[in-house]
């Protein structure tokens, strides 16, 4: 009942009263599927139950993700926007509430959307770059082998993708930062397809200032559909790893998902920001 109540609330908050009781129906359905015995359910709902707590009703959505306040005074503010593909409704509502925006995305359909949109340039400063824990060329592997060059979504980390893959060159979080000359990241967007552990756990463990820790992140942890796959496992500790820094630093959120099967949907918030 109350995972129930908490996704009533939160599309409430995200999506209106028309639309919520309109979904009700699919809303029902989830939690039915929700009771069904999962190993995957199971340790997703672990992971809420110790590491995050409902995002509060305060918290304003941009562009289809979580912010703690849409900024009223304009003041000029950085985002760090990772993960593009052909949707930049949230880069350019951040842009619009007075946000220095920068995108990243090295697939060929975000390259497309800049190319064919140079009206995007006053608002979006874009890089065809991934987004990783170090700096290299790196496999970008198609999340399925019935997608083609001109239209793949990528993913780095090598879990739940086709055989195909493109080169690209990834940068880390901390080499970004440095490119720019950024002294405080005022919020982080990140779409990047199960590479969120391996960026961040690299950024916390390499930067020692914790002033320079962004001020907040929206992010969705990919959990695997096996999740005891030699891989899978791999990639679990890495998240662990990732919650248990945060919650050091971090108030850690979650928006419930209106899939069975969904992934976490999460947004961190630096303690010291988020009175």
């Amino acid at each position: 009942m109350k995972a129930y109540i908490d996704r009533i609330n939160t599309s409430l908050k995200r999506n209106g009263v028309l639309k919520t009781f309109s979904r009700l129906p699919i809303k029902s359905l989830v939690i039915l599927q929700d009771l069904m015995p999962s190993n995957r359910r199971k340790l997703i709902k672990n992971i809420i139950n110790k590491y995050t707590t409902l995002l509060p009703w305060h918290y304003d959505f941009i562009g289809g993700y979580t912010i703690k306040k849409i900024p009223t005074d304009h003041s000029k503010r950085l985002a760090l926007c990772f993960g593009i593909y052909d949707d930049v409704n949230t880069e350019l509502a951040l842009s619009k509430n007075g946000f220095k925006v920068y995108a990243f995305d090295p697939t060929p359909i975000s390259q497309n959307l800049f190319k064919q949109n140079p009206s995007f340039k006053k608002d979006i400063e874009y890089y065809p770059w991934a987004v990783w824990s170090e700096d290299k060329e790196m496999k970008f592997f198609y999340k399925s082998n019935s997608q083609n060059k001109d239209n793949f979504e990528g993913t780095l980390e090598e879990i739940d993708h086709g055989d195909k893959f493109e080169k690209v060159d990834a940068f880390s979080l901390a080499s970004i930062v440095q490119k720019f000359n950024i002294d405080n990241i005022d919020y982080i967007k990140m779409d990047v397809e199960g590479a969120v552990p391996a960026v961040l756990n690299s950024y916390f463990q390499t930067e020692t200032n914790t002033e320079k820790f962004p001020y907040e992140i929206s992010f969705e942890l990919e959990i695997p559909s096996d999740i005891n796959s030699k891989e899978s496992i791999t990639l679990l500790k890495k998240m662990y790893l990732l919650l248990d820094t945060l919650k050091d630093y971090y108030n850690i959120y979650y928006m419930p998902d209106d899939t069975a099967d969904g992934h976490l949907a999460l947004h961190a918030t630096r303690i010291d920001k988020d009175s």
